[in-house]
């Protein structure tokens, strides 16, 4: 009996949350763990290993090697094996159960029961109807798968992919999962032998896979091939096991493309929508421009990534006849259809090279083809199944092909990235999964209305401006993983024949209003022409305006430089006659002064002669009359005040005779 898809899924966040606590030092303890919980749930006393096989497939979903199984057993602390046979019994009182395993797994399943009664309410909003029992079943079987990577959702692709990017309140619960999706990879495969690559390994390239690689495909996907590319380095750090090649034919694609895309250039034929195409024309003027980046690529491919072509020419040799996969036939497949019998013949080449072995790990097949190619997938499956049922094996032998998230997440667990590491491979991530879904879902519906539209065109169905409109229409459309938002998925979706009618209607509306604008436009550029003629007139007359201005101003000049110059000599004579009325002022000046000198002594003189007078008259008077003693002194005292009454009449005579000058 399948258990409901909330069990399951909830089996691997238990397996991640147990992964992630650190007390478990391998998986083997971890699935012990499950182990004895179903033991214990079914009260078992005594079991063989198919039947505790078949009941962890039953109870979890895990589908587990016997060999992994058998290592599993023996961590279980309370099982005994029953001599040779393949039979264990059970001791209840050696059981020591981890409390915290059954809170991981209540926790879990509530939560994927919220997050899948959501997903369902979603789903009926988006068709406005409510889904039957069957229908919910089939959504929430096709969650689950998409969640652990065993497919991309089925006819609900679209639906699961908007989910996860509108809801990212969920991101934590749906993250968890596909982490314990990525841990759980590495439980199928020998896991003793973990830490590195011990075997020589060569990976053979698809054409999508190293335009990723390059960038052509977007951001997102150059990512993720880089995460591969990186592990594959890390691994031939001591010894390089791992070669990185191409095939032949997967060149001649790669060179036919590059040529369709010198055609574009030329204009020979017309750029379909294709993500790899629109980014090696772009900014390609012509041949030579797409011949350098075809030269670019692949010298990048060899010198930065060691990336070279296959060295083997012999596939066609008699010895590799047994190993020739080319001529099978498989039921429900077209043999006919060209791209059928590519994927054929690559898997026939991987065989061939393999030397008709089968494998039961991939890292220990020797060669392996690494696509992202459905067709060449489901081929491989189908010839491996084919097989392994002729060889009556235990289990399933490993394919031919792998996609490169899968063999990222091999290359990560196998390099001991799961116990010990933290950091997860990009792919994990929902949301980018979600991204490149959605991305292929539209890419795909655009090529298919594309040839609707191209196909109506060439039966005169629809006029060219019909077919370009709508061309317009899906170029509008985001298609890079990088480029898809919450905002602007719904209408990335749409392919709604009447919507794109409608932008048809949009874009005759716009060629309307661009011939009103158009009429605009002459109007305008009349008008302008009018102005400028106008301009062109005045500005010739303004022109001769100049040339008669030029005129004027060299006759000014002229005459600026003859005032200049007389004014240069009024200058000279003007500082010659303040210099020689100086040299006049200073003379009478000098002149004035001795005048005033022989003025002032010759008053000086007079008065002094006076004076003298006057002593000597007083003198003899004295002397004359015999006068006495006090009379002698009366007339000296008289002529002692006369004597200094001169002095102020020398002082008067000087301001008198000097003070002429300022007055």
């Amino acid at each position: 009996m399948k258990k409901a898809p909330e069990i399951v899924m909830a089996s691997y966040v238990t397996y991640k949350e147990l992964f992630r606590g650190k007390k478990y030092k391998s998986p083997y303890q971890i699935l012990a763990e499950f182990i004895k919980y179903i033991i214990i749930q079914e009260k078992i006393y005594q079991f063989s290993c198919l039947e505790i096989k078949k009941m962890i497939v039953d109870t979890f979903g895990f589908k587990l090697p016997n060999a992994v199984l058998k290592s599993a057993l023996k961590k279980v602390e309370c099982v005994e094996k029953n001599g040779q046979r393949d039979e264990y019994s059970v001791d209840y009182k050696k059981i020591n159960v981890d409390s915290s395993f059954e809170m991981y797994k209540k926790n879990a399943e509530q939560e994927n029961v919220r997050l899948m009664t959501k997903l369902v309410e979603f789903t009926e909003e988006k068709f406005c109807e409510k889904l039957d029992e069957s229908k919910k079943q089939e959504l929430l079987v096709d969650f689950m798968a998409y969640l652990l990577d065993e497919s991309n959702g089925g006819d609900f692709q679209d639906i699961i992919s908007i989910f996860i990017l509108k809801n990212q309140e969920n991101k934590e619960q749906i993250q968890a999962i596909r982490e314990g999706c990525i841990l759980y990879t590495g439980i199928n495969y020998d896991i003793n032998e973990v830490g590195s690559i011990t075997e020589n390994l060569t990976l053979y390239l698809d054409v999508e896979i190293l335009f990723d690689l390059y960038g052509y495909n977007g951001e997102i996907y150059q990512t993720l091939a880089i995460d591969m590319i990186k592990l594959a380095q890390e691994a031939n750090k001591k010894k390089k096991y791992i070669k990185l090649r191409y095939f032949e034919d997967t060149k001649r694609e790669i060179e036919d493309f590059f040529r369709r895309a010198e055609d574009i250039v030329t204009g020979k034929v017309l750029l379909k929508e294709n993500i790899a195409m629109k980014a090696i024309v772009s900014g390609c003027n012509d041949v030579t421009d797409i011949s350098d980046k075809q030269s670019d690529f692949f010298h990048t491919l060899q010198y930065q990534y060691g990336i070279l072509e296959d060295e083997n020419r012999g596939y066609y040799e008699k010895e590799q006849y047994e190993a020739n996969l080319e001529g099978l036939c498989l039921d429900g497949i077209d043999m006919n259809d060209s791209s059928i019998q590519e994927s054929i013949k690559v898997i026939s080449h991987i065989n061939k090279l393999r030397k008709n072995k089968s494998f039961f790990d991939y890292l220990k097949s020797e060669y392996i083809f690494v696509t992202e190619t459905r067709k060449t997938i489901e081929i491989s499956n189908k010839i491996t199944e084919i097989i392994s049922e002729g060889d009556e094996i235990d289990g399933k032998y490993v394919g031919y092909v792998i996609n490169m998230n899968f063999l990222t997440n091999l290359l990560w667990y196998k390099m001991s990235k799961g116990f010990g590491g933290d950091e997860l491979p990009q792919n994990v991530n929902a949301i980018i999964k979600a991204k490149i879904v959605l991305s292929n879902y539209i890419t795909q519906n655009v090529a298919k209305t594309y040839d609707e539209c191209k196909v109506l065109y060439e039966k005169g169905d629809i006029t060219s401006e019909q077919f370009a409109a709508r061309l317009i229409a899906l170029k509008n459309k985001n298609i890079r993983p990088e480029e898809i938002s919450v905002e602007g998925i719904e209408e990335d979706l749409n392919f709604d024949p009447d919507n794109i009618r409608k932008f048809e209607e949009e874009s005759n509306w716009q060629k309307l209003k661009l011939k009103e604008k158009e009429q605009e436009l002459k109007d305008i550029r009349k008008s302008y022409i009018e102005t400028n003629q106008k301009v062109d007139s005045m500005q010739q007359e303004l022109a001769l305006t100049r040339e008669d201005q030029k005129e004027q101003n060299k006759i000014l000049t002229k005459q600026e430089k003859v005032i200049e110059e007389q004014s240069k000599i009024i200058n000279e004579q003007k500082v010659r006659i303040e210099k020689f009325e100086m040299q006049e002022r200073n003379k009478e000046v000098k002149k004035e002064k001795r005048r005033k000198v022989i003025k002032f002594i010759w008053h000086i003189i007079i008065r002094i002669v006076v004076l003298v007078s006057i002593v000597i008259i007083s003198y003899l008077v004295t002397k004359a009359i015999k006068a006495d003693l006090a009379t002698s002194l009366s007339i000296i005292v008289t002529v002692i005040g006369i004597i200094i009454s001169s002095v102020d009449i020398v002082k008067n005579v000087y301001k008198k005779v000097f003070g002429e000058r300022n007055a």
